[in-house]
């Protein structure tokens, strides 16, 4: 069994991987919402489940489904230092790890950053001041009970992040949820 600790001594986390499992995480994290943690955004990784509370696809899994990457896999490093390590989406660094990769992805350095890279996610969340740019350039959001919504028929330019030189475009599907109300007049947003 392998365990590795990071986190501050007031916000320890451990990620562990016992040898019959692929991965077993345990957070300890405690209370609060996720808007009170001390991170710059937040990855999902997640794969598509019926279950989903939000109904959104996650940037992975969207990126492979649109052939942005051939292979809907990742990997992180992690390094006991404050500016090392990365994400690795779509493959892995081969000078990084022991097991063999047949593809290399496209990767990103979090450098100075701090993000999860959160396997049960579907939603992108950034700094405040990022993603109020999105919503500022998508016009017409609402906020109701908690939720950003925006009216089902909007039409707007997809949204583009560019990371390390290449353009990733998010049309509305890859972030709008399904209507929400009868008759559909608005629609969730998948970015926080």
């Amino acid at each position: 069994m392998y365990a590795f600790q990071f986190g501050s001594k007031n916000d320890q986390n451990t990620f562990t991987v016992p040898t019959a499992l692929i991965g077993l995480a345990s957070d300890a994290q405690s209370g609060g919402s996720m808007f009170e943690l001390k991170i710059d955004g937040i990855f999902g990784l997640g794969p598509p489940r019926s279950d989903d509370l939000c109904g959104f696809e996650s940037p992975l899994y969207t990126a492979y489904k649109n052939k942005l990457i051939n292979k809907s896999i990742f990997s992180v490093y992690m390094h006991n230092s404050k500016d090392s390590g990365n994400g690795d989406y779509g493959g892995g660094e081969k000078g990084l790890i022991s097991l063999s990769l047949s593809h290399k992805g496209n990767s990103i350095d979090i450098k100075s950053k701090e993000a999860i890279s959160d396997t049960g996610s579907s939603l992108i969340s950034g700094p405040k001041t990022a993603v109020k740019h999105i919503y500022d350039s998508i016009g017409d959001i609402e906020i109701y009970e908690g939720m950003i919504l925006i009216p089902c028929d909007k039409d707007f330019e997809p949204v583009v992040f560019t990371i390390d030189g290449m353009d990733f475009k998010l049309g509305k599907a890859s972030f709008l949820k399904d209507c929400l109300f009868r008759p559909p007049l608005n629609t969730m947003i998948g970015f926080i």
